[in-house]
């Protein structure tokens, strides 16, 4: 079976909550610009209810789709926070309504910041709208700058163009997630692309050269060419462990009969050498007996010389 690919980890939390921001400036601006007599205190209210919306909504799904097993995800203590921060706002609601435009002003911050993070993106998955991002990061990051340290010289508050200028600041949060997501499609399939191009690549290996095994990527390709793998590895085994066991055979023949041939050299130099003992001890006796004879010879020949000689003598002596 093939395996699955695994999800990716997708910040769902993060992008409800960039584009529940951009909802919050185009809202405002939108209803300011159609209906003037708005109060404040309204929108602080309504933005007030949409933190506590989506603080439940981050800690309800850290509980639906098992967020606990992952070891860096903190979407039920954010849940919790936002929440509470959201009911806190609706009871100040009047206190804070005052500083409507400095809310907007962080919100809009925020949303520079964003987009900046969103353009660096784009340049790592090679897309072509990094330069627009960076101009929309740009504008909307000194429109936020202007709002907080320069209000009163450059800020016409309640005009047309003040909120307007809120409303294309969501807007471009809104359009640079909109490019990042067609980018991120892309460069999906892209690799989806290069992933069968290999996989068509290692099948016709395959198919060209039964006997070899391609490196795969694939868990298919791997359990087509296992079978084969590994009854070739078998037949390998099984060979190499025939050839260790002639070898070892061989091995013991050659030597039984080196063992032999010396077993056998031993004895012929052993006889040889008890023979050639024999020889001559047989022939130093021989000689030891020659000469003892030849001894005696001599001395019963002197012996008989001199009883002769004494004969010789005394027959001379009596005459």
């Amino acid at each position: 079976m093939e395996k699955k690919p695994e999800k990716e980890n997708s910040n769902y939390s993060g992008l409800v909550a960039a584009m529940m921001m951009a909802g919050i400036l185009i809202f405002t601006g939108t209803v300011k610009i159609c209906i003037p007599s708005v109060l404040n205190r309204e929108f602080i209210i309504a933005g007030s209810g949409m933190i506590i919306l989506w603080g439940i909504a981050m800690a309800v799904r850290y509980f639906v789709k098992s967020e606990y097993k992952k070891a860096g995800n903190y979407d039920l203590a954010l849940g919790i926070l936002c929440t509470a921060a959201g009911a806190a706002v609706f009871l100040y609601a009047s206190e804070l309504e005052m500083f409507l435009s400095t809310v907007l002003a962080i919100d809009i911050l925020i949303s520079g910041v964003i987009i900046f993070q969103q353009a660096i993106q784009d340049i790592q998955l090679h897309g072509y709208l990094f330069v627009l991002q960076f101009l929309l990061a740009v504008a909307v990051t000194g429109f936020s700058i202007i709002l907080l340290f320069f209000p009163d010289k450059w800020v016409i508050y309640d005009s047309v163009l003040y909120w307007s200028l809120i409303i294309s600041s969501g807007a471009a949060l809104i359009l640079s997630q909109i490019f990042i997501g067609i980018r991120l499609t892309l460069w999906r399939a892209g690799k989806k692309r290069e992933e069968m191009k290999e996989k068509d690549n290692d099948d016709d290996l395959i198919k060209e050269f039964p006997d070899k095994v391609p490196v795969y990527k694939d868990d298919s390709v791997k359990e087509q060419t296992e079978p084969e793998t590994d009854n070739s590895s078998d037949l390998i085994y099984d060979s190499v462990d025939d050839d260790s066991d002639d070898c070892q055979n061989a091995e013991l023949y050659e030597d039984s009969d080196y063992a032999e041939e010396t077993v056998s050299d031993d004895d012929s130099n052993a006889a040889e050498e008890t023979v050639s003992d024999d020889d001559s001890n047989a022939a130093e006796e021989t000689v030891s007996d020659d000469d003892s004879n030849a001894a005696e010879e001599t001395v019963s020949d002197d012996n008989s010389n001199a009883e002769a000689d004494e004969n010789a003598d005394d027959n001379k002596a009596g005459n």
